[in-house]
């Protein structure tokens, strides 16, 4: 099945205070994104990659990334949104019409394997949607606004959700287009789905493929990779 992957990396990473935003923050001498682009360009499951930078960053991530490691598959480099879903909403936009299966990965979890890409890809050729996850293994309590305890979680049916999500194109446009329409927020990509219907499958997740979303995530990330 025809195949695209969206790469979203539009976000300013505020909480990093990393000028010029994460995503091209320098990991061992090369742009964090870069990472979490490769094992797409690399599998012969991938057909086109839409890339989602800041709008102010499509020019420099089309020459430090795109150019500069000979990346074949990327089909444009986009600017995005205020917010994450408005990136992927632009970036679904410019998919081509006849792909059939969409994967939308954070563009800072750098960590991403090829074993795991190909897994939603072939898990999403049998279901609508397919979310890697790992489980919940601390305790997990429901707080109300005031810090009190109102009930302990049972654990075993709670899921952390990572990125890469595969979906049916035709599903995810519809998705999108219901959020966008209802000025509904979203937290994941899989929320949009779930809203129209469509039957999500949890699939095993990577404990390696963290987000980079706090300063202290870069030392785990840089021993993770085997760098000073």
């Amino acid at each position: 099945m025809m195949t695209a992957a969206i790469i979203a990396g539009g976000g300013l990473g505020k909480r990093m205070k990393i000028p010029g935003g994460k995503q091209f923050f320098r990991v061992g001498g090369k742009p964090m994104m870069l990472y979490a682009i490769l094992p797409f360009e690399r599998s012969n499951l991938i057909n086109e990659i839409i890339l989602v930078v800041p709008f102010d960053k499509v020019e420099l991530c089309k020459e430090e990334i795109v150019k500069k490691y000979s990346l074949k598959k990327i089909k444009i480099v986009v600017g995005g949104g205020e917010r994450r879903q408005d990136s992927v909403f632009i970036a679904l936009n410019s998919v081509s019409e006849n792909m059939e299966l969409v994967l939308i990965h954070d563009g800072v979890r750098p960590l991403i394997g090829r074993p795991l890409v190909e897994k939603v890809i072939e898990g999403a050729r049998q279901y609508d949607g397919v979310v890697p996850a790992l489980k919940i293994i601390p305790t997990v309590k429901e707080t109300d606004k005031d810090g009190y305890v109102i009930k302990t979680l049972v654990r075993e049916n709670l899921v952390e959700v990572q990125t890469p999500q595969a979906f049916r194109y035709e599903i995810l446009k519809k998705a999108y287009k219901y959020a966008m329409e209802e000025n509904i927020s979203i937290t994941d990509d899989s929320a949009a789905v779930e809203m129209v219907g469509g039957r999500v499958k949890i699939v095993e997740g990577d404990y390696r493929n963290q987000k980079v979303t706090f300063p202290e995530d870069l030392e785990w990330l840089k021993v993770c990779m085997g760098l000073d």
